[in-house]
């Protein structure tokens, strides 16, 4: 196979090789994946001789899809986990999930190429409110692209609510004319009714300071036909997007979503992102061999992504786990 064509093969999701405790057995698109314990682990066989992840349209399915005992265990939002603490029949187990919520700003329109507009999105965006009032507090603000503590140097702009400010950079940034009041698309593959409320507050924030967002839900495959299409997509279709990128302590895994090296179709920096320093801090750190300049090598791209913003970093929210 080229390696050219490599990263874009369907070879990854027909025949994949891993090196852990199950093997790919079989993915039917948009609804499992089933993998079989491997008999030759190096830690010894599995005590699971299957694992089946099933894909559901929304929480509230996958919720009654373990009512009804079809499924083990799923994750729900914290409303369901609340409701369900009361109930002997579940047990629901809390945790970090790793996961960074953003606003990703597509860099193919000239409306976010000013670090001024950048700065105002995560100034007008008050980021604890969200997280006490439709969290719980389940949550922790992110100021780059994160979670390892580790990872996260000290320093960091915390960019703290304040209106006023974002008002004053989009004034020098000349906001009123490079796009003023006209709507524009904020994407997002989330459907759960947390996901809408935090939207709606996303978007009452927004506009409070002059820009005027309109959130369009669609499935995962409808969201990526739009982001990966081939060619020149509509750059219009998904000038911003509300998504979330999982990474823990293997801090390589964010690479593809940001290195210009990785813009469709090589990798998965759909917002095609390409800042200069941002992806030197990447590959910098991508090639140090020396163990203990690891951690500083992947706290300068934080640094980077702080100062440079990329995407709108929001928060880190905590995940409860269900299961009977």
């Amino acid at each position: 196979m080229p390696p050219e064509s490599l990263a874009t093969s369907t070879w990854w999701s027909t025949k994949p090789v891993g090196t852990g405790p199950f093997k790919f057995k079989k993915y039917v698109t948009d609804q499992y994946v089933e993998l079989a314990a491997d008999d030759d682990y190096r830690g010894g066989k599995p005590k699971v001789d299957v694992l089946i992840n099933r894909y559901f349209e929304s929480p509230a399915a996958a919720v009654a899809a373990l009512r009804a005992g079809e499924i083990q265990f799923t994750y729900v939002e914290p409303d369901d986990a609340a409701s369900f603490k009361t109930d002997a029949s579940f047990k629901v187990i809390e945790g970090g999930s790793y996961v960074v919520s953003y606003i990703g700003l597509n860099q193919k329109v000239d409306l976010f190429k000013d670090l001024k507009v950048r700065q105002a999105i995560m100034y007008a965006i008050d980021r604890n409110a969200i997280i006490e009032s439709l969290y719980g507090g389940a949550a922790k603000p992110a100021n780059c692209g994160y979670v390892a503590t580790q990872l996260v140097p000290e320093g960091l702009e915390a960019y703290a609510y304040d209106p006023a400010k974002a008002k004053a950079l989009l004034t020098e940034a000349g906001w009123d004319k490079i796009n003023g009041d006209k709507p524009i698309t904020l994407l997002t593959y989330y459907g759960s009714p947390q996901a809408a409320n935090v939207m709606a507050a996303i978007q009452s924030m927004l506009s409070q300071v002059g820009i005027n967002v309109v959130p369009r839900v669609v499935d995962t495959p409808t969201y990526n036909g739009i982001v990966y299409k081939e060619g020149t997509p509509d750059w219009n279709a998904f000038p911003m997007v509300y998504a979330g990128l999982q990474n823990g302590p293997n801090p390589a895994g964010i690479n593809p979503g940001l290195n210009k090296s990785q813009i469709p179709p090589a990798g998965f920096n759909t917002m095609r992102i390409d800042f200069g320093d941002l992806s030197a801090a990447f590959d910098k750190a991508l090639g140090e061999t020396d163990a203990s300049k690891l951690d500083a090598a992947w706290q300068d791209v934080c640094k980077v992504m702080n100062k440079d913003l990329p995407w709108a970093t929001l928060w880190v929210n905590r995940r409860a786990k269900l299961t009977p």
